[in-house]
C-alpha cells in the first residue's frame, strides 16, 4: 500500500509510527490519537430465479473488468449490511429481490486499499422480477448449477462454493 503523510483529526500534527498491541500504526504524540486501518464491509449475493438459477452479472467497471460476478458493494454507514445488499441488486442486476438468509462472512485481503470484510447473503428475485444491467454491468445473465462461469473474485467463489453445499445438503426434492 502506498505511504501518505497522515495528521491528527484532534491536533493537525503529523502522525508518528508506533507499535501499539503488537501492529505497526500511526499515533499522535501529543493527544493519542490512533489511526486505525479498519476494513470496508461489502456484501455480495447469489441471487437465485424462479429456476434455481444464479443471476450475476459481467463487470463494466475495473477491478474485474469484463468478469462475471455476484451483484453486491460496499455497505454505507447508515445502513444495514441486508439493506445494502438488497440495495446492489437493485443497482447492479436491476431487480427487487428478498434476503432468504446470510451465507457467510469473508475476510478480502487487500495490498493496495484496506482489506474488506464481506458479507455473504442468500437471495431470490421477487415475484415477476426482470432482471438487467446496471451502470456497473455490461451484461446480466442467469447461471445453472451445472454451468457456472469463473468468478472475478475469491470471495465470490467462497460464497458460491458455500451456496452450493448448502444446495446440497437440501431435502431431495431439488429439481
Amino acid at each position: 500500500m502506498e505511504v501518505v503523510a497522515h495528521f491528527c483529526i484532534n491536533c493537525g500534527v503529523p502522525l508518528e509510527t508506533k507499535i501499539l498491541e503488537g501492529r505497526e500504526l500511526e499515533a499522535c504524540e501529543r493527544c493519542g490519537f490512533v489511526l486505525w486501518h479498519d476494513p470496508k464491509v461489502v456484501t455480495l449475493v447469489v441471487v437465485e430465479n424462479e429456476r434455481g438459477e444464479v443471476v450475476m452479472g459481467r463487470r463494466g467497471i475495473h477491478p474485474g473488468y469484463g468478469h462475471w460476478c455476484l451483484p453486491g458493494g460496499f455497505v454505507n454507514d447508515d445502513e444495514h449490511p441486508a439493506a445494502a445488499a438488497v440495495r446492489e441488486c437493485l443497482e447492479e442486476i436491476c431487480a427487487e429481490v428478498e434476503i432468504e438468509r446470510l451465507l457467510g462472512v469473508y475476510h478480502i485481503q487487500k495490498s493496495d486499499a484496506a482489506s474488506m470484510v464481506g458479507i455473504g447473503y442468500l437471495a431470490r428475485l421477487r415475484p415477476g422480477a426482470v432482471v438487467g444491467a446496471g451502470e456497473e454491468m455490461l451484461e446480466v445473465a442467469a447461471f445453472p448449477r451445472e454451468g457456472l462461469p469463473e468468478l472475478a473474485f475469491s470471495s465470490h467463489r467462497q460464497a458460491m462454493s458455500d451456496w452450493l453445499r448448502i444446495w446440497e445438503q437440501l431435502p431431495t426434492e431439488k429439481t
